[in-house]
């Protein structure tokens, strides 16, 4: 299936579009908000205007734990009284951040449908895929997702590569430039 660019992915209209943790973490900004970022972030918006978009709670969990070790460490490296995580979780700091993550989940799930149920995914195949070394889980969980309501998959990671006959909207360079060998690489 194909691969498409951000350009070519700003042109669809009613498509149903999966968004990846990496996507929601570009939008999000907190980690970094380069060149790359926003024009991932842009592209979320313009899709969010013409297509139906979903995550999963898997993906939302992701995004959660991924700022709130961001922020754990730079509240830690700023206060030498934040020990260990579970001190921290107890801490004023650890209080302003998660309101800060609370807020950009809730708006990520008020801009998207969450998906909750996979009832198509058999967990001991996907963690048997999983050893291969060539996706994680949750990537694994979402391109099934995909696949088997043939959304879009909008990803930068590079692991969806190896999923056939997945759609995938994505400004990975080493994608796009490898995407006329998917058929050869394309595994699970």
């Amino acid at each position: 299936m194909s691969i498409i660019n951000l350009e070519a992915a700003s042109k669809l209209a009613g498509q149903h579009i999966f968004v990846d943790t990496n996507i929601l973490l570009f939008v999000d900004g907190a980690i970094s908000f380069d060149d790359k970022e926003r024009s991932y972030s842009d592209v979320y918006f313009t899709l969010k205007s013409n297509n139906k978009l979903y995550t999963s709670e898997k993906c939302l969990g992701e995004f959660s734990n991924k700022l709130t070790n961001l922020y754990y460490e730079m509240d830690k490296s700023e206060n030498s009284e934040i020990l260990n995580f579970k001190k921290y979780r107890k801490s004023e700091e650890f209080s302003a951040s998660m309101q800060c993550i609370y807020d950009a989940t809730c708006k990520f799930m008020e801009d998207m449908e969450v998906i909750k149920e996979y009832n198509v995914i058999n967990i001991a195949d996907a963690f048997n895929d999983v050893r291969s070394g060539l996706i994680d889980y949750c990537d694994l969980v979402s391109a099934r997702i995909c696949l088997d309501r043939g959304m879009y998959f909008f990803s930068d990671d590079g692991d969806s590569m190896y999923c056939k006959g997945l759609k995938i909207i994505t400004n990975n360079e080493w994608m796009l430039r490898n995407s006329y060998k998917r058929e050869k690489i394309a595994v699970l």
